[in-house]
């Protein structure tokens, strides 16, 4: 009976710490595309890529990679239909200091893969998009201050994010 127990002890152990890393991410990029890996309980994955021009001239492109996910300990394996590969570490607090915001949230940081660099896995980190969400309203909420009285001259004044450039991303 007591080995019984211990082994759904286990096993609920386990699908807990997998299921942390179930979900959305994403990457936050100020540029004419968007990453997003989706991790489904079921062992399914999916990368959906999208581009487009800043300027409206050609329509959105849209590309869809589909495959499979294992996790062991903090290493995150995406195996693509395609056999294509990429492999990330689960980072609990991935900085956000990547897209120039202060503070982290639960995110995945590429150890490895052989999927072509258009693709720009490389570039960026992903952030589970639920908890990117309560940062950057948390960040928002503690950047907030007190406007000025109406016939004040004084004007409020904003932090103006910094974004790393492509040479200090790839440095990282």
């Amino acid at each position: 009976m007591s080995s019984l127990f211990l082994l759904a002890l286990a096993a609920s152990t386990q699908t807990t710490a997998l299921g942390t890393v179930v979900g959305h991410y994403e990457a936050v990029t100020e540029t004419e595309y968007n990453i997003t890996l989706i991790i489904e309980p079921n062992g399914h994955a999916r990368f959906e890529f999208v581009t487009w021009e800043a300027d409206g001239s050609a329509p959105e492109q849209q590309e869809k990679l589909s495959g499979k996910w294992s996790r062991s300990g903090n290493t995150l394996s995406v195996q693509l239909a395609s056999g294509k590969l990429a492999i990330y570490s689960v980072v609990p607090c991935l900085s956000h200091e990547e897209f120039g915001q202060t503070g982290c949230s639960q995110g995945l940081s590429l150890v490895k893969t052989n999927l072509a660099d258009r693709y720009g896995l490389k570039r960026f980190g992903l952030w589970n998009s639920a908890s990117l969400r309560r940062g950057v309203q948390q960040t928002s909420r503690s950047r907030r201050t007190t406007p000025p009285p109406l016939n004040s001259s004084v004007r409020p004044t904003f932090d103006t994010p910094s974004y790393p450039s492509d040479a200090e991303v790839k440095g990282r």
